[in-house]
C-alpha cells in the first residue's frame, strides 16, 4: 500500500505548461503598473489646473479691480470697480461700481447690475458722472442670449485672476491642452517661494508660458502671453489691414503675483496683477496695468437670502431694448422681460384667432394672443416650440467606460482552471 502510495506521488511532476501561462499573466499586469507610475506630463497638469476652477462650487465674492494707464487719459488716470459676484452654476448676479480715478481722487460714475436668470440676460445701468437728475436716468436692456461665460472671465470682473488672460475666451489650460503641442519642462521653477512646474507651447492664440503651482490647488501662479500677426485675439485672426486704419497689430500679457488661499476644502486665487501691452499698425504702443482683488468668499452661500438673481431699480413698464429682439417691443413687468402688445391689437387678433377655431381651420388648443408669448416672455415660434420638445428629453446620464484592469479576473480565473486541470490529469495518471 505504501509502495503504491509513493509510485502515485513520484508520477506528480510540476505542471510547466501552467508556468507559461503565469508568464503571461505578468506581461499585462506589468505593462498596467508601469501605465500607473507613469510621470506626470503636461495633459495631466493642465486637467489638474482646469479642475481646480471648474469644480469651484457655488459662490459669492466682493471683486476689487483696477486699470491703471501707464501713459495717463487726458480725463482720468485709472478706472477702479467694486463688484459682488454671485453664481450658483447655472445663474449670475454681477453688481458693480465703476469709479474714475484722477489726481488720486475717485469719482463714482456708474452704477450697473446684469443678471442671467437662465431665461433671460437682464441688465440696468445708470450714469452717475454728471450729478445731474436728468443723466441719473436708469437704462435698461436684456437678451435672451446666456452671456455667463464672457461676464465670468471679463478682466473688469477679475477674470485673469482664475487664468482668463485679455484677448482669449478660453482658459489658458484649455488653449495649450487643445494645441497637442504643450512641453513640460524637467525641474520647477519657484514663484513667490512655490515650486511650480513649468508648461510651454505655441497655440492658435499664441505662444504661452505658464506656472502651475501643485501644493496649492494646480492654480496657475504666472502666465506670459505673446500674440502676433495670425492668431487668434477673441477668436478672431490679428491681420495687418491696408485700409489706413489703426490696428493692433502684436500685444503681450503676463499675469503674476498671484496669491492663493485656502477656503474650506479649495484652493483659490484671491489677487493677481496683468499687464497688457499693445503695438498698433501705425507703430504707436500701449500699456496698462490690471490688478484684482477677492474678499469675503463664501462657497455654497444662502443666495435667496441675499437677494440673489433678482433684478432691481427697474421701474415697473419700462420700455426695454431687447438686443437680439429687433423690431419687436418688451417692457419690464413682474420682474422680467415680456412683450408689449397694444390692448387694440390683442383684442384684434383674439377675435380672429376665434373665428378661426370656429371654422375648425386649426386645432382648438389654439387660444389667444396670450399664447404667443412662451414662458420666457419670447414670441412662440416653430424653433421656440421646437427647442421646448427638445428640452423635455431625458438626458443621457453616462456612457459606458471600458477599462483594462476587468480583463484580468477572465484572466485569471483561466489560469486557475488550467492550473486545476494540469493538476487533475497528473494525478489521474
Amino acid at each position: 500500500m505504501r509502495n503504491n502510495d509513493n509510485k502515485d506521488i513520484g508520477k506528480i511532476t510540476f505542471p510547466f505548461e501552467s508556468l507559461f501561462f503565469i508568464l503571461l499573466l505578468c506581461i499585462p499586469i506589468s505593462l498596467l503598473a508601469q501605465q500607473t507610475t507613469k510621470p506626470m506630463d503636461a495633459n495631466d497638469l493642465l486637467e489638474l489646473s482646469l479642475a481646480s476652477f471648474e469644480l469651484l462650487p457655488p459662490y459669492s465674492m466682493r471683486v476689487e479691480v483696477e486699470l491703471s494707464f501707464i501713459i495717463p487719459q487726458e480725463s482720468i488716470d485709472a478706472e477702479f470697480e467694486v463688484i459682488e459676484i454671485r453664481y450658483d452654476k447655472r445663474r449670475i448676479d454681477k453688481i458693480a461700481q465703476q469709479y474714475n480715478v484722477k489726481d488720486k481722487e475717485k469719482k463714482l460714475v456708474w452704477a450697473t447690475r446684469k443678471i442671467w436668470t437662465g431665461e433671460q440676460l437682464q441688465s440696468r445701468q445708470q450714469f452717475l458722472g454728471s450729478g445731474t437728475t436728468e443723466d441719473q436716468q436708469i437704462d435698461a436692456s436684456g437678451s435672451y442670449k446666456d452671456d455667463t461665460k464672457n461676464i465670468l472671465i471679463s478682466p473688469y470682473s477679475g477674470g485673469f485672476v482664475s487664468g482668463f488672460m485679455i484677448g482669449d475666451k478660453e482658459h489658458v489650460c484649455n488653449i495649450l491642452k487643445q494645441s497637442g503641442d504643450s512641453k513640460l519642462y524637467g525641474k520647477t521653477e519657484a514663484i513667490g517661494g512655490n515650486p511650480c512646474y513649468v508648461v510651454e507651447g505655441k497655440t492658435q492664440s499664441g505662444t504661452y508660458k505658464i506656472w502651475i503651482d501643485p501644493n496649492h490647488g494646480f492654480n496657475v501662479r504666472k502666465a506670459i502671453v505673446n500674440k502676433k500677426i495670425g492668431d487668434l485675439y477673441y477668436n478672431k485672426p490679428i491681420t495687418a489691414r491696408n485700409s489706413g486704419k489703426k490696428v493692433t497689430v502684436e500685444c503681450e500679457i503676463s499675469m503674476s503675483d498671484v496669491e492663493v488661499e485656502k477656503v474650506g476644502d479649495y484652493h483659490i486665487p484671491i489677487s493677481a496683477n496683468l499687464t497688457y501691452k499693445k503695438k498698433y499698425s501705425d507703430g504707436t504702443t500701449s500699456h496698462t496695468n490690471w490688478n484684482s482683488k477677492r474678499s469675503r468668499i463664501q462657497l455654497n452661500p444662502n443666495f435667496e437670502e441675499m437677494g440673489a438673481f433678482v433684478m432691481d431699480g427697474i421701474p415697473e413698464g419700462k420700455r426695454i431694448n431687447m438686443k437680439d429682439r429687433p423690431g419687436l417691443v418688451y417692457i419690464w413687468a413682474d420682474g422680467r422681460f415680456i412683450l408689449e402688445a397694444g390692448l387694440e391689437a390683442i383684442e384684434d387678433i383674439d377675435k380672429a384667432t376665434q373665428q378661426i377655431i370656429s371654422n375648425g381651420d386649426v386645432p382648438p388648443k389654439l387660444g389667444s394672443i396670450k399664447e404667443i408669448e412662451t414662458k420666457n416672455g419670447e414670441p412662440n415660434t416653430v424653433g421656440n416650440t421646437q427647442a421646448n420638445d427638445l428640452e423635455s428629453q431625458p438626458e443621457i446620464l453616462s456612457e459606458t467606460s471600458f477599462s483594462p484592469v476587468m480583463l484580468l479576473i477572465p484572466l485569471g480565473l483561466l489560469i486557475i482552471a488550467v492550473i486545476g486541470w494540469q493538476v487533475f490529469r497528473r494525478l489521474k495518471t
